[in-house]
């Protein structure tokens, strides 16, 4: 906690289908109590630390409705409120100003992009702060009134800008990228969505196709993917998440495919 009197600890039984939030006195070790838990038959992972907004208060990043959202507790474990009802998927918490608003990082409705977020810890009114289509990597000032928003996105290479948090204006546009890849000949990459098993769920593509593709010809393809529960490949970014060989090796007559499973992160 914030004065260093007490040590919150997630605990994880080895099924990893329940946890407790177990409360400790941080000068004597003791057990004071467990302020609450969590259970899935399949899985719970807690992946962030309790983070205070007051000496009495804490958020708790959780996926228990299906969607990584954040909670507001206090100390003694009671659920003062559900702070986000988002559909997607909330990263990172990344402060608190003294007006009770906290700042998130989530991917928005697109889970190929990464955005910032302001949430209000008294009223849960929730605004985005970030306008790229894309994906945003931001630095807050001290005191949370300005940002520094370096994004991209499959056609910006990169952009980076300084914005006024209050109004969400553009104050200055401190650098633009250049394509660096001009001099290379490349071949595209195209994107889109085909159906999961379910026929419902869309799962996000990637397949970069050479510089003289023909589509009468037959192609030999390689599938590259990955599939792990904290692994993303295909992103609205710079070059969609693709490495330069994948290019390359589309040059030499080949399609590369990459997909991204209902494992995969940001889901």
């Amino acid at each position: 906690g914030p004065k260093d009197e007490f040590i919150y600890i997630a605990e994880v039984n080895r099924g990893q289908n329940q946890m407790q939030l177990q409360k400790y006195n941080a000068k004597t070790g003791k057990f004071v109590k467990t302020l609450f838990e969590e259970k899935n038959k399949k899985w719970v992972e807690p992946e962030h630390p309790v983070y205070f907004v007051a000496d009495n208060m804490f958020i708790w990043m959780s996926e228990r409705d299906g969607f990584m959202n954040l909670y507001l507790y206090n100390t003694d474990g009671k659920l003062i409120q559900k702070l986000t009802e988002n559909q997607w998927v909330a990263k990172d918490i990344v402060g608190h100003d003294d007006d009770g608003n906290v700042y998130f990082s989530g991917t928005g409705e697109d889970a190929r992009e990464k955005h910032y977020y302001q949430v209000n810890t008294t009223n849960g009114k929730q605004k985005q702060l970030t306008r790229g289509a894309g994906t945003n990597s931001v630095q807050f000032s001290s005191d949370f009134n300005y940002m520094y928003d370096a994004w991209s996105s499959t056609t910006v290479p990169l952009k980076e800008v300084l914005v006024d948090v209050n109004n969400g204006k553009t104050k200055r546009e401190i650098s633009t990228a250049q394509n660096p890849l001009t001099k290379f000949v490349m071949g595209s990459a195209e994107y889109g969505t085909i159906k999961a098993a379910d026929g419902k769920t869309d799962l996000n593509y990637r397949l970069i196709k050479p510089s003289n593709f023909d589509e009468t010809k037959k192609y030999p393809v390689l599938v590259y993917v990955y599939g792990g529960p904290h692994a993303q490949l295909v992103t609205n970014s710079w070059m969609g998440g693709a490495s330069g060989w994948m290019y390359w090796l589309a040059e030499q007559g080949y399609l590369v495919y990459t997909l991204d499973g209902r494992g995969s992160a940001n889901r």
